[in-house]
This record gives structure tokens, sequence and C-alpha cells, in this order.
């Protein structure tokens, strides 16, 4: 029940008729025709609480028993005339929670339809107040837009709104409203089919964290457009029409039954950590049936069809189909992933599954796989016997922070002294060199690792050179960073490569992902900040800021990272590179507003300025000697007028040895 409907006299014309007497007696049918228990079919801001409590304290005795649960006001946090200040929302929240307790303690109370751009700082405010043991979840109403989940960063959305209420261990349930994508009309937008591949990817994304979205059931379209999983068809024979009684299925109505029947079947065990170009573009869920233990793979892709090969895995395919029921295409071993995620079944081994699907390897069209696909071995400190792993002096320990784009990053790792050393053994193919990528944690300047660290890297007995991670500014932000080291195929010989990595200072290991390097260009990408530094908005990869295709003056990229300004990329390049290319512009979602400045720096020094650029101009191709640089930073800055709209791009984004 929504609560919120409150008596006639709480507020407005109803208090000001009860305060001069004009308002009739319970019963009475004198002036005005209304009486005391009377309920207005808007919502009345109560002016005093006594009032509040009175309507609450009826609800609670009277209703309470006999409902599901009580969804508390609508929208509190916006600024329309249901808006309501924290400290007036928290008190009617610690009334209403009172009377509950009292009468009906087991019907939960749910904080009712707040909205994506203000749930978090609102929420912060009503536990400042101390209302959170006062009501059991919150009901988000969210604003998808055509934006993808992932790109949407739903489920991150989702875990920060979880963490916000997860004080002193209160668990708060999340309630997720009218989560839908419309269908558009034919070349205008997304279809059925986008609209249920994005729904189910959706589902899977939240069963992970314990949320169950309610669906849109259906419209009043006659045709397949706009939002929910149904509609009927009209019938029209001039000058008559009628809608036909029974309802015509869409796409998303076949894959929601099927991912839920799914879902009831089978236990979610972990999301994997798939390699790409672009990080988090191919997704993975590893799930167990919950009788006999068998595993299954969910595997999506978020942008272009790829294929996916479990070459490496150690893992037997039984059966592979996507969310419709259709058998996936296999070639040679390659498996077609689109956008509908694909269902593996797969057969029952010794090995852990979720180890050897972080070998999952990606490949788009048929093509050679590029580096950041090539994956040869991906191990923490923890798992990574399979590959001789080993430390010195290292101990155990639990780090917590942000990436570059904002996630939280909460991993297992170990801390090392001074002096401290880790080694691994890795097979290269023939005639090929290594990317070694290192997933570690940045401290905040003064604290725990605050400084970064050095490595002296050795392979196979040899020196090759020092993988440096310090923080170059103790202004900048930390939190958990990558960074690659390339080791040219000179250095590997034959056979297994013994690659051992030597620390002076302080210094942590969180994971290592090894790829084959047989050449090519490095997109950065795949490449990992050190530093990413906006007032205004996370950077994203191969995406804007609001999480679109990028798009410069009406050319679209694949790859890229877009930022809004002011912002700074720093990259640790370790003077393994000669080249940076990129083509630097305004994104075109701010229809020709925006005006920037971009500057390239190599270990402090202005290599390039784009000038001003503005919302109107094609991009600026970026061609930069970067020949003995360890640290590269971009920076993009408002054009001087201020950062309205500076929404930047640096496309294709590329460093060449």
């Amino acid at each position: 029940m929504l609560l919120g409907y409150s008596a006639y006299w709480a507020a407005g014309e109803g208090m000001a008729d009860m305060l001069a007497d004009r308002t009739s007696t319970r019963w009475a049918q004198g002036p005005g025709g209304r009486d005391w228990g009377h309920a207005p079919d808007i919502f009345m801001v109560p002016e005093r609480m006594d009032d509040w409590e009175n309507y609450v304290y009826n609800m609670m005795r009277l209703t309470g028993r006999h409902l599901a649960g009580f969804l508390l006001w609508n929208t509190p946090d916006s600024n329309s005339m249901l808006g309501l200040p924290p400290e007036k929302f928290a008190e009617m929240i610690r009334l209403t929670d009172k009377w509950r307790r009292r009468y009906c303690p087991d019907t939960p109370l749910v904080l009712g339809g707040l909205s994506r751009a203000t749930a978090l700082p609102y929420l912060g405010e009503l536990i400042e107040q101390g209302a959170l043991e006062h009501f059991t979840g919150v009901n988000l109403r969210l604003d998808v837009g055509k934006t993808s989940p992932e790109d949407g960063h739903l489920a991150e959305f989702i875990q920060e709104m979880q963490a916000a209420m997860n004080v002193n261990g209160q668990n708060k349930t999340v309630l997720l409203t009218d989560l839908d994508w419309a269908v558009e009309r034919e070349g205008r937008g997304l279809d059925a089919f986008d609209q249920a591949a994005y729904l189910s990817r959706a589902v899977l994304l939240l069963d992970r964290l314990g949320v169950e979205p309610t669906l849109i059931l259906h419209n009043d379209d006659s045709l397949r457009l706009g939002f929910g999983l149904i509609y009927r068809k009209k019938l029209t024979v001039p000058p008559m029409s009628q809608v036909l009684p029974t309802f015509q299925l869409k796409p998303g109505w076949w894959a929601m039954t099927r991912v839920k029947d799914f879902l009831a079947r089978m236990e979610v065990v972990s999301e994997i950590s798939v390699q790409d170009v672009v990080p988090g573009h191919t997704r993975c869920m590893l799930y167990e049936r919950k009788g006999d233990r068998r595993p299954a793979a969910v595997v999506w892709r978020n942008n272009r069809p790829c294929e996916v090969s479990f070459e490496l895995t150690g893992l037997s395919i039984e059966s592979a189909e996507d969310v419709f029921g259709s058998a996936v295409p296999v070639e040679a071993g390659w498996y077609s992933v689109g956008k509908a995620p694909v269902i593996f079944t797969l057969k029952a081994s010794d090995k852990p599954a979720g180890q050897g699907l972080a070998l999952l390897r990606v490949r788009e069209n048929s093509e050679n796989l590029r580096w950041p696909q090539d994956v040869l071995a991906v191990f923490s400190p923890e798992t990574g016997k399979a590959w001789n792993y080993t430390q010195t002096g290292g101990a155990s320990t639990v780090f917590d922070g942000r990436t570059t784009q904002g996630r939280s990053d909460r991993r297992q790792g170990v801390s090392f002294p001074d002096g401290g050393s880790e080694s691994f053994q890795v097979t290269a193919p023939a005639d090929s060199g290594l990317v070694i990528r290192k997933r570690f944690f940045l401290g905040e300047a003064g604290l725990a690792h605050g400084n970064g660290h050095a490595a002296e890297v050795i392979v196979n007995g040899k020196q090759q050179g020092t993988m440096d991670v310090k923080r170059t500014d103790k202004s900048l932000s930390g939190g958990m960073r990558e960074a690659i080291y390339v080791v040219g195929k000179e250095a590997l010989g034959a056979g297994k490569a013994t690659i051992e990595l030597r620390y002076a200072e302080e210094a942590n290991t969180c994971s290592w992902s090894v790829f084959a390097w047989r050449g090519g260009s490095f997109p950065l990408s795949a490449v990992g900040a050190i530093h990413a530094d906006s007032t205004v908005a996370s950077p994203r990869t191969a995406r804007n800021v609001v999480g679109m295709n990028l798009r410069i003056s009406g050319v679209s990229y694949d790859n890229g990272i877009g930022v809004f300004a002011p912002c700074l990329l720093e990259y640790a390049l370790n003077g393994q590179f000669s080249k940076f290319t990129a083509d630097a512009g305004i994104d075109a979602a701010t229809e020709g507003g925006g005006s920037v400045v971009f500057e390239i720096y190599g270990d402090g020094e202005k290599l390039w300025s784009s000038g001003l650029v503005t919302g109107l101009d094609k991009a600026k191709p970026v061609d930069v000697n970067v020949e003995g640089v360890r640290r590269l930073q971009l920076t993009v800055t408002d054009g001087g007028d201020g950062n309205r709209l500076d929404a930047a791009d640096w496309a294709d984004a590329t460093l060449h040895r």
C-alpha cells in the first residue's frame, strides 16, 4: 500500500477549513461535504507531524497485518510538490515505523520512488538524520533511456545503494520497479530484440545482487512499440475499429520466461572478468545447478558480436543456446555470441570452472586475436599455483578502492614490505612477446601504499627494466589500478619463461594477467590509467560520459576514452612506446555545444596542444612522439567559458611501439 494519501485536513485548503472551524463533523453532511477522515486523491504533505502520526497510526492498526508491505511516499527526493526536506521525511519515517513495529512488525516499510540522480545523496542525508533503522528498503525508479544495462552502470548503481545502506550490518531491500527499454520504430532506435536482450542482461546482473526488478507487463499500444512485454492488436474495418482480446507476445516475453526459469534452477557463483580490447564489453556469469552443482556459463557482448573459444579453459561444452532457446553457431571451436545472452552448459570437471573461464578467449569477425584478447594466464596470488606463482615477504591483505571509471572494487591481494618479490612462469607461443598486466592498489597520498611502487622486471634471470607505477602528484586520486609492461620475444627463449618482480620499497599485487603479443598497437582502453581525475564524471572506455557511442562531428568510433572537462588521465609507459595517436574532439552528444582544450604531457613536458576546440569542429588528429617517455598525461580543460557541455573524446587513443 502506498502511504501518503493523508487526510484532507493535513495541509492546504483542508487545514485552512479545519482551523477556521469550517470542516464538517464526522458523518455530518454540512458545508463542503467532507468528513474528518476523508482522503483526497493526491499526496498531502502534512504541516503538523501530529496529524501525520494519527494517519499512520490508523493505517498500521487497521490494515498493516493484511498487506504485503507499505510504500512510503513517492519521489521524496524530487524538486516537485512531492519533494520533502530530508529532516522532515526522516521524522515521518520514524513516526510511521513507530506504529508499524507496534501493530505489524513483519510488514516491510519501503521508501517510495527515489530517482537515480538524487537517491544516493538524499539517502545519505536521511542516514545522518538517524532514519536508517526505521525502514526496511528503498524503491528505485530508473529511467535507463536507450543505454544498455552495462553502459548505464545499472548494477554498479544498485551496489552503491546497497553499500550506502549497509551500515552496522543492516541489510536493506532494493525494490526496482518499471525497468524497461522502449521499442521504437524501425531505424529510429531500439528494436524488440534489443529490448529482450537488455532486459535479460539486466535481470542476470541484478540477480547476483539479490535484486529482482518488477517488469512492465503490457501497454496500451496496438503495435509492439513502447514499453512492456505484451500488447493487443487493433483490428480496423473502416469506419469501425476494435482492440482484439488476445495478447501478442514480444520477444522479451519469451526471453524473460526462459531467464526466470534458468535462475529458478541455478545459483549464481560469480561474475568472471573476460579479457577483451575494451574491458567489460564481454560479460560472463558463472552458475551452478541447484541439484547436482553442474556448472553453466552465461556469456554476452555489450557492443559488436564476437566469437568465444573455451580451448584454454579446460572445460567442455555440453550444450549452447541463447535466451530464446536457439542453438548457437559454432565453427572450429568458436561460438558466436552477441547482445542476447548465451547459456553454455558445461560438463562436469575436476577443474574449478571459475579459474577455467578466466581464460575464455574473444575475437571479432573471425579475425586474429588482438593482444588484449590473446590471454595466456589470469591469476591472483591465491590462485597462481598453475603458473608456479611464488612470493617472498608478502602478507595477505584485502584492498578496497574505486577503479578509474568510478566503480567500487574490493579484492584479496598481497602486501609486500621493502625487499619483497614475486615470480611466475608462463609459456609464450613461438615468435611472440608478452604483455603482463598488473592490478594493484594505489592508496591515497600519505596513507599505506599511497606512494605507489616500482618493480625491477627480470625475465629468465636477466633484468629487462623497471615497471614504475609510483604516484607523481599528491593531489591525484588513488584506488584500484592497472598497468602493463611489454616483454619482447627476444627475452623469452623457448619453453616456459620465468618472470620475477623485485620491490625495493613497499608494494602490493591483487592479480596478474598475461597476454601473447604478436605485434600491433596498444589501444589505451586496455593499457590502464594510474590516475583518472575529473570533478564531473568518471572517464568511460569506448563510450562518451553518458554511456553512448563515441561520435565526433558525425564520425563514429569503436574505441577511445570519453571524458568531461576538466579531466586528467595518466598512464605508465615506462619508456616502452614510440608514438601516441588519437582523434580529439567534443562528442556529438552536445549537439554542437561545448568548448575545450586538449593537451598532452610527457614526463611533465608539454608535447601537444589542440588549441580551442568547439562542438562544431571536426576531430583534431593527434600524432605525438613519446619515445623514452615514462609517464604520459592527457588533459582536457574548459575553453575559458566554464565547462557546460564539455563532453570530450580521445577517440581511437592508441600507443605504438
